[in-house]
């Protein structure tokens, strides 16, 4: 049995509600607006700008990411403008459009109470810093590490596609929603493959989940049902293989996200004992910051399997599994790979409150009634607290910023991941502004090691190297494989043919020495120009290496 109405009409009360907590989603990001990019917004950025100057993502700018992400950030980029603030814009627009999706899902499986809590729930925690955790396990200050990350804009292609499946009911005239709900689905597969998951979740829903239906399904149905599905979910993949094909260029989309990856992994030697114990650090570390929708998620998935299994419940119920199951597939645990769980974990939340507190349900008596209920608003209070205590320096420095009690230099120094990771957004900038000056804008630079895709957008110069960030073909098992031998071959004859003015390392030179072609180019033909805080190196081109080059 559904907690509520399903079929309850939103009132224009009820629709200026759920606008204002659409609003909500949106104020409660304002501090990203002035942040600066994170490593892979910088990267994602090059490599976005180059789209819209007729360059290709894999052949003239290297990624390992499948394509549809660089395509967003080209778009984003038209819209509006090539500026670092187009990112945290676009992020905030998609995460309001997000919480919309999520209010519809829960009112249409269950009632308008279960779609206003769990908007704001997912408006809310999928906010928070924590999710900023880098790779080495610490949280970055504020939320520049994770904001239009690939999971960003798969998160609301899934919760469309969910919608849309469960719009379709039993009506076999819906073919376009399901249609649209695969097409929705290969959408999010071309941002990130994991994604196939949630696309086996509906496939399960139409197909098994008719067992469980009054109205069984003939074969016909569900030949035609899975068709449609099938369909629009290839419909997404085709436009990407067939662009690359086009501009000759499928033969590096696929060598690089199919060949050189699977290389890798291949290399990996994989503890599973250690990475379990560091899903469980990374997991708990971040679960701290928004436990009471793990909680409610939890206890309303074990309440619906016992208790309430109708096939919406157990779709919902699928697709919070599945969710759990993209972070652990990734196997590293960042913080932004959780951003997918909100929106299923926010909507079971919703479930959970509604009916603990009964379809008399409303904000007024929230903290009176039962005691089941008063520690329920208790642990949701207490969450609200903790979230926002540890938030609170996100939004004080903003606040200091906009009001000219610190200045963009000092601001800047907060979005600073260094020793722990390599990533040092003021160190990059002060370097960036330095080249900036030093250089016309027809010189080239070239960035070895690190990911400081970043410093290439602020200098508005460019590689010589489709390698804009190197260290993938250096550091871990990335840079032991053959292919990432291949490509060092490939960068160090770049280096010759377009000799950038200036090379920024991160870390010393003599960090690459076991690399002696590449080590030695260096040495020989740069001079170390001036050194900035977090281990930057500024080497520049000495004109009488020249000969050396040519020789």
């Amino acid at each position: 049995m559904n907690v509520g109405n399903k079929k309850a009409s939103v009132n224009i009360r009820e629709a200026l509600f759920v606008l204002c907590i659409i609003l909500f989603a949106g104020i409660i990001r304002i501090p990203s607006l002035t942040q600066p990019i994170g490593p892979d917004q910088g990267i994602m950025s090059v490599i976005g700008k180059g789209l819209l100057n007729g360059e290709l993502p894999y052949r003239d700018n290297w990624e390992m990411a499948s394509p549809a992400i660089f395509f967003t950030y080209a778009l984003m980029f038209k819209a509006f403008g090539l500026s670092m603030s187009a990112i945290p814009v676009t992020d905030t627009l998609v995460s309001m459009l997000t919480t919309l999706l999520v209010f519809m899902l829960g009112r249409t499986v269950w009632d308008n109470k279960a779609g206003y809590i769990s908007a704001l729930f997912y408006a809310f925690f999928s906010n928070g810093i924590r999710i900023g955790m880098h790779s080495a396990g610490g949280t970055a200050f504020g939320t520049f590490w994770y904001i239009a990350q690939r999971e960003s804009f798969m998160v609301p292609l899934i919760a469309g596609s969910f919608y849309l499946i469960y719009k379709s009911g039993n009506d076999s005239k819906n073919q376009f929603k399901l249609t649209l709900a695969g097409l929705l689905a290969g959408l999010a597969f071309v941002y990130k493959f994991p994604a196939l998951l949630f696309f086996m979740c509906i496939i399960l829903y139409v197909n098994v989940g008719s067992l469980f239906s009054r109205e069984r399904k003939t074969i016909k149905q569900l030949a035609g049902e899975n068709l449609f599905l099938i369909s629009g979910f290839i419909l997404a993949i085709v436009p990407f293989v067939f662009f690359f094909a086009s501009k000759g260029a499928l033969k590096d989309m696929t060598d690089i996200i199919f060949k050189y990856v699977s290389s890798v992994y291949g290399q990996v030697e994989h503890d599973y004992l250690v990475m379990a114990r560091i899903g469980m650090e990374h997991t708990i570390f971040l679960a701290k910051e928004n436990f009471v929708i793990w909680l409610l998620c939890f206890a309303s998935s074990i309440y619906i399997l016992i208790n309430d299994r109708t096939r919406e419940n157990l779709l919902l119920v699928l697709w919070a599994a599945a969710s759990l199951l993209y972070v652990i597939s990734h196997r590293e645990f960042f913080g932004y790979h959780y951003l997918i769980i909100f929106p299923s974990f926010s909507i079971l939340s919703a479930y959970g409150i509604v009916k603990m507190f009964g379809p008399d349900f409303n904000f007024r008596n929230f903290f009176s009634g039962q005691p089941g209920r008063a520690m329920v608003a208790f642990i949701l209070a207490a969450n609200l607290l903790f979230f926002a205590t540890i938030n609170h320096m996100h939004y004080t420095k903003f606040f200091y910023y906009v009001t000219g009690k610190i200045s963009q230099d000092e601001y800047y120094q907060f979005f600073n991941a260094y020793p722990d990771h390599d990533y040092s957004f003021p160190a990059d900038y002060n370097v960036a502004q330095y080249i900036k000056n030093q250089t016309n804008p027809g010189d080239m630079i070239f960035s070895l090691g690190g990911i400081e895709s970043v410093i290439y957008f602020l200098t508005d110069r460019k590689s010589p190297s489709r390698f804009i960030f190197s260290w993938i073909i250096f550091q871990y098992a990335h840079g032991k494989v053959d292919m990432a031998a291949e490509y060092r071959k490939e960068l160090l004859a770049d280096l010759k043919a377009k000799t950038p003015k200036y090379i920024i390392t991160v870390r010393s030179l003599e960090a690459f020495k076991e690399y002696a072609d590449i080590y030695a180019f260096i040495n020989n033909n740069y001079l170390l120009e001036k050194k900035f805080p977090d281990d930057r190196f500024v080497y520049v081109y000495n004109q009488q290496g020249i000969s050396r080059i040519s020789s």
